[in-house]
C-alpha cells in the first residue's frame, strides 16, 4: 500500500490521534507526501509501503514519551553540592519488566540528599524509568503496540485494508474488518450509555468494534506524550488530560504544533526539569479552568527562541481571533475516564493578548500575574471559580472568587508569595492596575466614568479594610442599591475617622468618584456595578496584605 487516506470524525480523541501521526509522520518528509484536506489527510509514500512509516512513527512517538528518566537521578546530577552524573543506560526501555525492573543503587549520601529534600522513594536502588503520568495504557500496550505495532494484528489489518459490508461507527466509512476496542485506548467512545461528555463508565472492558484506520489513530493518541495534562496531588492524585473538541483538522494542526514547540511546553527530556505533574508550562494551580486558560495562553503566546525553531524545523503559527473561536470546547478527560466539558469566551483572545507594562515591555495574564502570585495557597474551590470567571468571562464568578481568595488572604498573610518577573513591575501591580481593567471591561457593561469611580473608591476601600472582614462583607453580600449605600456611608465616616486621627494614614474617599458612583447607582445597573466594584475592592485588599508582609519582613 503506497497511499492511504485517514478521515477527520466527530471523536477528539481520534481527530487529535490523526493530527499526531501526521506531524511525527514530517520526520519522513523527502519519503512520504502528506496531503492535508478540510476533512481528511492522506499519506503517499514515494518509496516502501506507507504503512511502514506509520509504524515507524508510532514506535517513535511511544519510545520518546512513555517513559522519563527518573527525577531522584535529575536531583541528584543537578546538585552541585552531590556532583552525580548518572544517565539512563538506555534511550527508552525495551523488554518486558525492564521499565520497572531497571535500577541504579545510589551511595549512602545521595540518599541523604534525597531524603532532605522530601523524596519519599529514598531506597538505595532507584528505578530508573518513571511512566508518565498521562499514559492511560500498559506496559504491554507500550511494547506490543507502541514499539512493535508491525507486528500487532491491527497493522496486519491496516495494510489489507479495504471497503466491506461493515461501517466504522467513528469514521462512518465501510470496511471488510473491524476490531474491538476498549475504552482505555478511546476514553470517550464506548458502548456504556454514559460513555458521553460529562459521563463516567467504570468499566473500561466493553468494547467498540471501528475500523483498522481510527483503531491506529486511537493508538497514536494514546503514545501522544504531547497532550497537555496536569495530575492532583497526594497519593490518591488524578491525571487530567485536556483536548480540543473540533473537527477542524487545520486549527487541530496548529494547536499541535505550537505546543510541541520548546519552550511552548515543559519537556521532560530535559536535564533540569525535575517534575513531571505536567507539561503544560506555567500553569498556576491544578484545575481545568486554570489549565485551559493557560493552554489557550500558551498556544496564542510564542515563548520559545529561534533556535529552538531551528533545532525542530517547525516555527510558531499565529492564531488569529476568528480561529480562536474554534478552540472555545475542550474535553478534559480524567484517568478514571470521567469527562468533563470546558468552554472558554471568545473574547477571552483579547485578555490574553499582551500589554504594556509602565517601563513599556509586554507583560501577559498568565506568566505575570497567574503563574506570579500564591494561588495554591488559598481553597481550591475558589480558586477554580475565579480562574473558570476569567475563562468564561463571567462577572459574577470573578468577583465572588476574588473576594472569598482577599478575605481568606487577611487570615494567611504569611503565606502569600509572588514571584517578580526582571525589568517588570510586582504581579499585584499589573494585575490591578492592568489586567483586571482589561478582564472586566470585557465582561461588565458600565460607563466609563463609573468605572472608574468603582475602581477609584474600591482602591481605597480595599487598602482601608484589608483586616476587615465584617466592613468588607456589607460591600460583598449588599442585595440591592439602597444597601450599598448605606454601606458606602458607613465606610466614608470610618475611612474618615481613620485619617484624621492617624497622620500616617490617608483613606479619605476621592470626592468626584464617590459623588459619581453614589448617583449613578439604580437597580438596572447595580450587579455589573457591584460586581467591577467588589473585584477592584478584592484585589486591593491582596496587594495591601502583601505589602503589609513584605514590610514586616
Amino acid at each position: 500500500m503506497k497511499e492511504i487516506t485517514f478521515y477527520s470524525t466527530n471523536n477528539a480523541w481520534v481527530n487529535n490521534g490523526l493530527v499526531a501521526m501526521a506531524q511525527i509522520m514530517r520526520n519522513y518528509d523527502k519519503k512520504v507526501e502528506i496531503i492535508w484536506s478540510d476533512d481528511s489527510i492522506s499519506f503517499k509514500s514515494l518509496e516502501k509501503p506507507v504503512t511502514d512509516y506509520i509504524a515507524q512513527a508510532m514506535q517513535t512517538l511511544a519510545g520518546k514519551g512513555t517513559y522519563n528518566f527518573s527525577t531522584a537521578f535529575k536531583l541528584l546530577n543537578n546538585s552541585n553540592e552531590i556532583g552525580s552524573s548518572y544517565q539512563p543506560p538506555k534511550e527508552y526501555p525495551t523488554h518486558k519488566g525492564e521499565s520497572k525492573g531497571e535500577s541504579i543503587e545510589i551511595t549512602d549520601n545521595e540518599r541523604e540528599f534525597l531524603r532532605k529534600n522530601k523524596i519519599t522513594d529514598n531506597k538505595k536502588k532507584q528505578q530508573v524509568w518513571k511512566m508518565r503520568m498521562s499514559y492511560f495504557g500498559t506496559e504491554k500496550n507500550y511494547l506490543d503496540i507502541g514499539l512493535n505495532f508491525k507486528n500487532h494484528s491491527t497493522f496486519k489489518k491496516l495494510v489489507s485494508y479495504e471497503a466491506g459490508r461493515n461501517t466504522c461507527s467513528l469514521c462512518g466509512v465501510t470496511s471488510k474488518t473491524l476490531i474491538d476496542l476498549t475504552q482505555s485506548f478511546n476514553p470517550i467512545f464506548g458502548e456504556h450509555h454514559n460513555n458521553e461528555p460529562e459521563g463516567i463508565s467504570s468499566d473500561i472492558r466493553k468494547k467498540s468494534k471501528i475500523c483498522p484506520k481510527c483503531a491506529t489513530l486511537c493508538y497514536f493518541a494514546v503514545f501522544d506524550y504531547y497532550i497537555p495534562f496536569y495530575r492532583t496531588k497526594g497519593n490518591k492524585g488524578k491525571s487530567y488530560l485536556s483536548i480540543p473538541n473540533t473537527m477542524g483538522l487545520e486549527i487541530l494542526r496548529k494547536i499541535f504544533n505550537n505546543l510541541s514547540l520548546k519552550g511552548q511546553f515543559i519537556d521532560f527530556s530535559d536535564a533540569s526539569c525535575t517534575s513531571y505533574g505536567t507539561n503544560i508550562k506555567n500553569l498556576p494551580v491544578t484545575s481545568n479552568s486554570a489549565s485551559l486558560l493557560t493552554l489557550l495562553h500558551n498556544i496564542k503566546n510564542e515563548y520559545h527562541s529561534e533556535e529552538d525553531v531551528k533545532e525542530l524545523n517547525m516555527s510558531f503559527e499565529p492564531i488569529q481571533k476568528e480561529e480562536f473561536k474554534e478552540i472555545s470546547e475542550w474535553l478534559i478527560i480524567s484517568s478514571n475516564y470521567r469527562i468533563t466539558h470546558i468552554n472558554s469566551d471568545e473574547k477571552v483572545y483579547d485578555i490574553l493578548e499582551p500589554f504594556k507594562d509602565k517601563n513599556n515591555p509586554d507583560v501577559y495574564l498568565v506568566p505575570h500575574f497567574l503563574k506570579s502570585f500564591s494561588f495554591d495557597k488559598f481553597n481550591e474551590n475558589e480558586v477554580e471559580k475565579f480562574f473558570n470567571g476569567i475563562l468564561t468571562l463571567d462577572p459574577k464568578k470573578i468577583s465572588d472568587g476574588l473576594f472569598r481568595i482577599a478575605k481568606e488572604s487577611i487570615s494567611n498573610i504569611n503565606k502569600m508569595w509572588v514571584n517578580y518577573h526582571t525589568q517588570n513591575s510586582s504581579p499585584l501591580y499589573l494585575f490591578t492596575e492592568i489586567f483586571l481593567e482589561k478582564i472586566m471591561g470585557e465582561s461588565t457593561m458600565l460607563e466609563d466614568n463609573l468605572k472608574d469611580a468603582c475602581k477609584s473608591i474600591g482602591k481605597t476601600i480595599g487598602k482601608g479594610f484589608s483586616e476587615d472582614v465584617g466592613m468588607l462583607t456589607k460591600f460583598a453580600y449588599s442585595s440591592g442599591p439602597d444597601e450599598f449605600k448605606k454601606a458606602m456611608e458607613d465606610a466614608s465616616f470610618r475611612l474618615a475617622k481613620i485619617s484624621a486621627l492617624d497622620n500616617n494614614k490617608s483613606f479619605y474617599l476621592d470626592a468626584n468618584h464617590l459623588e459619581t458612583l453614589m448617583n449613578s447607582i439604580d437597580q438596572n445597573n447595580f450587579s455589573d456595578m457591584k460586581t467591577y466594584f467588589v473585584s477592584f475592592m478584592s484585589a486591593y485588599v491582596l496587594s495591601e496584605n502583601y505589602r503589609k508582609k513584605t514590610k514586616k519582613e
